[in-house]
């Protein structure tokens, strides 16, 4: 919020996994280009791992629902699946200017349901109706809607249009999102959007590839 400070802390101890997620140590070097960071659920003992996926190893995933890869608290090969958490549609749609919340949307609901909101890091480009673009990553994706971070200047209610995927095909270009909230990113210049899409959803397997 303006004029308060921002506080970054560091835990000390790192194995008492405070988040409940295992971050595996990172290899010295540039970080793993071509791997996809996704967060997985061991379906043997529940704990959560954020992992580098190879694009054969996130195709599975998407193909299958799971994915078979060593769990080091169960000491064996178990299958993971996607790690995901829920979020109240409602509260995006507090982020939006009032005519625009109150239009009925693709959701079509009278009842917000929760939407399930997975932590992914896919290729995205963004694009301005006007003409700029930019290319970044997801920070976590929906059925209808996903969040980023990039330094093009853009406010809550703005037309955007995103390409996200591995190999994004033609009619997954350009696809028109709302932006419904704006965080200030630690990056000068930077900003974390969230962005709801105009048209219905896509589903994960709509973005495994593209």
């Amino acid at each position: 919020m303006t004029g308060n400070p921002e506080w970054g802390v560091k835990c000390l101890a790192p194995e008492l996994e405070i988040w409940g997620v295992h971050f595996p140590t990172r290899t010295d070097g540039p970080l793993q280009a071509g791997h996809i960071h996704v967060l997985l659920e061991c379906q043997g003992c529940l704990s959560r791992e954020m992992a580098a996926l190879s694009e054969q190893q996130y195709q599975e995933l998407v193909a299958q629902s799971r994915l078979s890869r060593p769990c080091s608290k169960c000491g064996a090969s178990k299958n993971w699946k996607f790690g995901a958490k829920e979020v109240e549609r409602e509260r995006v749609l507090e982020g939006l200017p009032a005519a625009s919340a109150s239009r009925p949307g693709p959701w079509g609901e009278a009842k917000p349901q929760p939407d399930k909101l997975l932590a992914v890091k896919l290729p995205l480009e963004v694009r301005l109706p006007d003409g700029p673009e930019e290319t970044s990553t997801t920070e976590d994706i929906s059925e209808s809607g996903l969040s980023f971070a990039c330094s093009l200047e853009m406010q809550i209610g703005d037309r955007v249009y995103v390409s996200v995927g591995l190999d994004t095909p033609v009619e997954q270009h350009n696809i028109p999102a709302r932006i419904v909230w704006r965080h200030p990113a630690q990056d000068k210049g930077r900003a974390f959007y969230g962005a709801k899409l105009e048209r219905g959803r896509w589903t994960t397997e709509s973005i495994s590839n593209g």
